[in-house]
């Protein structure tokens, strides 16, 4: 099951140990009498999902605080975090605070690797799942001009870890699925369904040349459980593509825990190819109407995975080359910065629902699309960058290492590219 609090949405019946730890963290979790199911050990990863039993963590939460000394520093700690998030603490946060603090105490600071699995989504302006006011994909009569490929001076595979793909004749031949990552023709889509196709083609835009390896780790609501998302990024890791996209992210702030799950795998995923992230659509939440934002979500509030160590974080443009409202500002963490307001972008065929304000298909508009949008938001200023990199590796036969490190320290004497290095207050 699913906890919502004030950022960040994750599984209450589980959590995320290391495979060395979990020995430990086990005989912890039976001493509190909590239940356990079997763990579903990743050895590429070196972590394990352990699923809880949801009526057992109450009750190692209330054995928990029959230790004085632990029951005064966790009321401590919980009545701090109540009074910053705005609302009371899930079973499970107590749990896991209420571990940390035994651990610490019992084994001088010691703390084992654990922590919640959480939830991440897709970026985009659409729907507003991220905090954004980007606004919904936008009827267009505009295409993108056809791929004229060249022949490259290298072969280069892109991974773009997303939504399904729609099969949209611009991007026939530039990308591989396997079936089951392929969206079929349907009478009805929803928006969300849309993010892949779109991402890809601002990649294949830049690239036309390139090959583009979908693999679907998000659903028709373009959300996925953090354990997930990191097996796959395993797996992408083992493949050794050149540069992998990820244009999606959570803010992981509730707990002051790093993404346990999701920064292993960028560990894993960063030692073979440029990772690109895109960098979120929350830098006007201060000027969006009360209700429709996160209480605590700031306009330079962190998302992840592009706020990792090793990963390329993309913030966007507009027209103008100026930041756009809705990138984060402020973020010392977003390293470049592309176009990402207007763009046409390939798009589903068909009648969409197009998620309302709350990100919610319970009012949503439905309008008929053919096969192209305009959109904005920060993934496709990502898409942009993943395609930059793969364009001018398939053009000079450099490595992606080499391309990234050209866009982060391009020469001071040519005028400022569209793609350019983030600035101050960007």
């Amino acid at each position: 099951m699913a906890a919502k609090t004030r950022l960040e949405t994750f599984r209450d019946d589980q959590i995320v140990v290391a495979l060395a730890d979990l020995a430990v963290v086990a005989r912890e979790l039976d001493t509190l009498h909590v239940r356990m199911g079997k763990p579903d050990q990743h050895r590429r990863l070196g972590l394990a999902r352990l699923p809880l039993d949801g009526g057992s963590i109450a009750a190692g939460v209330r054995e928990l605080r029959r230790d004085h000394d632990i029951a005064e520093k966790l009321t401590a700690h919980s009545g701090a975090r109540e009074a910053r998030t705005g609302g009371p603490l899930a079973p499970l946060d107590e749990l896991l605070m209420g571990l940390r603090l035994r651990f610490a105490r019992d084994y001088d600071n010691w703390l084992p690797t654990f922590g919640k699995n959480r939830t991440i989504s897709k970026i985009a302006g659409s729907p507003h799942v991220d905090g954004g006011g980007v606004g919904p994909p936008q009827l267009t009569g505009s295409s993108l001009r056809p791929r004229l490929a060249s022949r490259p001076r290298r072969s280069v595979r892109v991974g773009l870890l997303d939504t399904r793909i729609f099969s949209h004749e611009w991007l026939a031949g530039g990308y591989l699925a396997r079936p089951g990552d392929l969206l079929g023709l349907r009478h009805r889509y929803l928006s969300t369904q849309a993010h892949a196709t779109s991402v890809a083609s601002r990649i294949l835009k830049q690239a036309p040349a390139a090959e583009v390896h979908l693999r679907r780790v998000l659903d028709k609501d373009a959300t996925a459980d953090s354990w997930e998302v990191a097996t796959a990024m395993a797996e992408v890791a083992g493949a050794g593509f050149d540069v992998v996209n990820l244009s999606f992210g959570e803010y992981f702030t509730d707990d002051g825990q790093p993404p346990l799950v999701i920064g292993t795998a960028v560990q894993l995923l960063s030692a073979r190819s440029v990772i690109v992230a895109a960098a979120g659509n929350h830098g006007n939440v201060a000027s969006r109407p009360a209700g429709t934002v996160p209480p605590g979500l700031t306009e330079k509030s962190p998302s992840y995975p592009a706020a990792l160590p090793g990963v390329l974080a993309v913030g966007a443009d507009d027209a103008d080359g100026k930041p756009a409202p809705f990138s984060p500002k402020d973020a010392p963490w977003i390293r470049l910065m592309a176009p990402g307001v207007n763009l046409t972008v390939a798009y589903l065929s068909g009648v969409v629902r197009v998620a309302a304000e709350d990100g919610t298909f319970v009012n949503a508009q439905q309008l008929r699309f053919e096969g192209w949008a305009e959109c904005s938001g920060t993934s496709y200023a990502a898409g942009m960058v993943t395609g930059e990199i793969a364009r001018r590796m398939t053009r000079s036969g450099i490595t992606a290492q080499e391309a990234a490190n050209r866009l982060l320290h391009p020469d001071p004497g040519q005028p400022q590219p569209e793609i350019h290095p983030a600035g101050p207050g960007h």
